[in-house]
């Protein structure tokens, strides 16, 4: 059986003051989950911020980087980066994450993912949720993401970077997150099913998303949010 026994969890956050504490203080309590046999590194990749979100994830517990790069799929490929200069790998135990700074994963998160490691999968895909009091409010959107779930032949078919693991030494050999401003999440899973990596969908952790309707990405679901709504239901 394989065994991991270090992960690393990267999360880019631009002007995330208001948000990116929530979302940090989840992935603790998902880390609690798996340790004492797992350690669990969380950096924080401000990038280009204009607010206190590095100084709020500082006082979290997260490891900071401070950047100012193009785009999220460079600060995602960024964190990463700088966890391989500090000992932690490459080797066969690391395993790597990522979610955003506007979402709260849910306690069995990276369970779920060493889960899914040690059955033998590279890469793992999770899913995203509103949180249950806004569903209503998008339902056009919420019912399209679970119809377009159900249709999936080999999974739920959907890609988040809120949601995503891979083994180190198989990020690795695809040359890891690309610079792009939007899907890099998509590329690079596109790139490790390439090579051959076994992907695992897995719907059982959700991860609670942001319902905000002005993006920080040119795509994603706040986008996708915007667009399910009548032109009549969008704020003034």
């Amino acid at each position: 059986m394989r065994t991991t026994d270090r992960v690393v969890v990267v999360i880019p956050a631009r002007d995330e003051g208001e948000l990116v504490a929530t979302a940090i203080r989840a992935v603790r309590v998902a880390a609690l989950a798996v340790q004492p046999r797992v350690r669990t590194t969380i950096v924080v990749v401000a990038n280009a911020c204009t607010d206190d979100t590095a100084q709020i994830a500082r006082d979290c517990g997260a490891t900071v980087l401070e950047v100012d790069i193009a785009d999220v799929g460079a600060a995602r490929a960024a964190g990463f980066a700088w966890a391989l200069t500090q000992g932690l790998g490459p080797m066969p135990g690391l395993w790597f994450a990522t979610t955003d700074a506007d979402s709260r994963v849910p306690a069995g998160w990276l369970a779920a993912q060493l889960a899914a490691w040690r059955g033998g999968g590279d890469v793992y895909l999770g899913t995203v949720a509103l949180a249950a009091g806004e569903r209503a409010s998008f339902a056009a959107w919420a019912d399209g993401y679970d119809a377009a779930a159900a249709q999936g032949d080999a999974g739920h078919g959907h890609v988040h970077g809120a949601s995503l693991g891979v083994r180190a030494q198989t990020y690795l050999r695809v040359g890891g997150f690309r610079s792009m401003e939007a899907d890099e999440d998509v590329d690079l899973v596109i790139r490790l099913t390439a090579i051959g990596a076994r992907v695992v969908w897995d719907e059982s952790s959700p991860v609670t998303t942001s319902s905000r309707l002005v993006a920080r990405a040119p795509r994603g679901v706040a986008v996708d949010l915007a667009l399910s709504l009548d032109a009549d239901d969008l704020p003034a």
